[in-house]
């Protein structure tokens, strides 16, 4: 006699939410945002902000890369974050108005050159710190270096100021100021520091410390 043998049925994957809010440079939120998820094998996952600039979409496990964009703003991405079954992840993005383009005309009689083109935000990809490849990004407005560090400071724009953005994994820091180390991919971050992770979790301080400790990040903040 011939019984048949029960065959285990595959885990379940499990899908994280990506949620968040997409503002303009004056807190304004933002209808019809691309916010786009593609993974490092090439996978690629959209969605678009509603009528009240927020969105929501499911994602399978994996190491994406998120990005939102609009016509007329220059996109916003965040460092590689790995999704390994999470419930929810929220990450928010601010848009600014991409620089006009002084182009020179044909006819050099009607030609005035523009003023200096509208700052923008300049991003950086930094050296991994964990074997899984996961690689801090920084956006910033000034960047200098000096010795194994560098000095990252706000993007200005008539004279109002916007924060040095640090994005790795689930964490996202901004302020002022951000001295990275190239040596041990170490930070310091001072003046109107706000940090936060995924899970909706939001500190204020005066500076905050990010170190690595086998490949795990110790975060110290300064009231």
């Amino acid at each position: 006699m011939c019984s048949a043998l029960a065959v285990p049925a595959p885990p379940e994957v499990k899908s994280t939410e990506l949620d968040g809010t997409v503002i303009d440079m004056n807190g304004a939120r933002l209808p019809k945002a691309d916010i786009d998820a593609v993974s490092i094998r090439g996978e690629k996952y959209v969605t678009q902000t509603t009528d009240d600039g927020t969105y929501a979409f499911l994602v399978p496990p994996g190491v994406y890369r998120i990005r939102a964009s609009r016509s007329g703003f220059c996109e916003a991405r965040r460092a590689a974050v790995a999704l390994t079954g999470q419930a929810t992840l929220k990450f928010n993005f601010q848009l600014f108005i991409c620089p006009y383009l002084d182009v020179k005309p044909s006819d050099d009689s009607t030609y005035v050159p523009m003023a200096d083109p509208t700052p923008r935000y300049h991003v950086e990809e930094v050296g991994p710190v964990i074997p899984n490849g996961l690689r801090p990004l920084i956006s910033y407005g000034k960047r200098e270096s000096e010795g194994n560090s560098i000095h990252y400071s706000s993007l200005v724009i008539d004279s109002r100021q916007f924060p040095v953005i640090y994005t790795y994994d689930l964490i996202t820091v901004t302020a002022d100021n951000l001295v990275y180390s190239t040596m041990d991919s170490s930070l310091r971050g001072a003046g109107h520091v706000v940090w936060q992770d995924a899970a909706g979790i939001t500190q204020y301080a005066s500076a905050i410390e990010i170190s690595f400790e086998s490949y795990k990040p110790r975060i110290k903040i300064e009231k």
